[in-house]
């Protein structure tokens, strides 16, 4: 056990996490207030296959790739930039990731363009790989410039049989 990451908050800390917390929920909440958007609601699934290293331009060695189905569309290609093991890995068998997903041929409805992904999450490494994830949309081409939206999506993932995504969330576009 390493008890030297594990300490209490000071009082001071933790209404300095509270103050970050709300400042932050205040910054995208006016963000999205301003935004005069056309969000849609999409929900589906996507097929998840591992990439092999020789073919992966990951520092960790990890990519993967697949389709969307439902509402999001298209092929897609991730890679994961970091994975950081936290205090409590040794039981819990988490980690945390960053990746980014590109989809170069997206589509929702109508809308047709490129959308990249920038991702967070957490994976368990033993079992049958669970994870959790956000996909914040970080870009777009075609009718996806100055995209924005939120996914929020499950999983499983083995590195060598692959696994699948649930996903839900929403695509705006101005």
């Amino acid at each position: 056990m390493h008890s030297a990451f594990i300490h209490e908050p000071s009082p001071r800390a933790h209404g300095m996490s509270l103050s970050w917390l709300l400042a932050a929920a205040m910054i995208l909440g006016s963000t999205q207030a301003r935004a005069d958007s056309s969000c849609r609601t999409v929900q589906g699934s996507a097929s998840l296959k591992p990439v092999p290293a020789s073919d992966c331009n990951s520092p960790v060695q990890i990519c993967g790739e697949g389709t969307f189905t439902g509402g999001l569309q298209g092929s897609y290609s991730s890679v994961l930039f970091t994975l950081t093991p936290t205090a409590d890995t040794a039981v819990t068998e988490v980690v945390l990731f960053t990746a980014e997903t590109t989809m170069p041929a997206a589509q929702v409805g109508r809308l047709r363009g490129q959308l990249v992904f920038k991702e967070a999450g957490s994976f368990h490494v033993a079992g049958a790989g669970e994870f959790g994830e956000l996909y914040s949309v970080a870009g777009g081409t075609g009718d996806f410039v100055q995209a924005t939206g939120v996914l929020r999506a499950v999983g499983t993932f083995d590195d060598v049989t692959g696994g699948g995504i649930e996903y839900e969330g929403q695509i705006c576009v101005p």
